[in-house]
């Protein structure tokens, strides 16, 4: 039994079931697309832990830190499919809007499309940040698909600058 301390009330107690009850709970609604920040922040502390206690569970037990991982994992499918939404919904891209000789036209809401850019472009940053193995940008640095961190070879480094400064060419990579 765990008893959490508040600087302000009375201290909660903590059994093992009421603890899997409120974890199972968060669980599945990280796995429903909800924050932990949205889920935990005004939450009744008697159904929920504060992020301290939270965060302590898992590094208690690696069991609650995977069933979180997990979690954590299915949200960002989730919204990496919410992009695809809001990428595809033009419903508000165009405006109908009345003139006062009461005729109608179509005026594009700039405003909007870039509303909707702005949130593809945060869930790609914080996709990047969850999950940077799979949905960071990969930069590979390779030349002729070969690593360019390999040792460097000095004398061949001096053998080129021998021969340019006694007006050779540049050898070309591989040479």
């Amino acid at each position: 039994m765990e008893v959490e301390k508040r600087p302000i009330g009375r201290p909660i107690v903590w059994d093992e079931q009421k603890k899997e009850k409120a974890f199972e709970s968060i669980v599945d609604r990280i796995t429903n697309g909800e924050s932990l920040r949205q889920i935990i922040y005004d939450a009744d502390r008697d159904t929920f832990p504060t992020f301290n206690l939270f965060f302590k569970w898992l590094s208690e037990s690696k069991d609650l830190a995977y069933r979180y991982a997990q979690a954590c994992e299915v949200r960002s499918e989730l919204i990496f499919d919410e992009m695809f939404d809001i990428a595809d919904d033009s419903t508000k891209d165009i405006q109908e809007i009345e003139l006062p000789d009461g005729r109608f036209v179509d005026k594009v809401d700039y405003e909007h499309i870039q509303r909707s850019k702005l949130r593809i472009d945060t869930r790609k940053w914080a996709l990047s940040k969850m999950n940077p193995k799979k949905y960071s940008d990969k930069v590979d640095i390779t030349t002729n698909q070969e690593s360019i961190n390999k040792p460097v070879d000095q004398k061949e480094i001096l053998d080129n600058i021998t021969n340019i400064l006694n007006g050779g060419s540049i050898p070309k990579s591989g040479e």
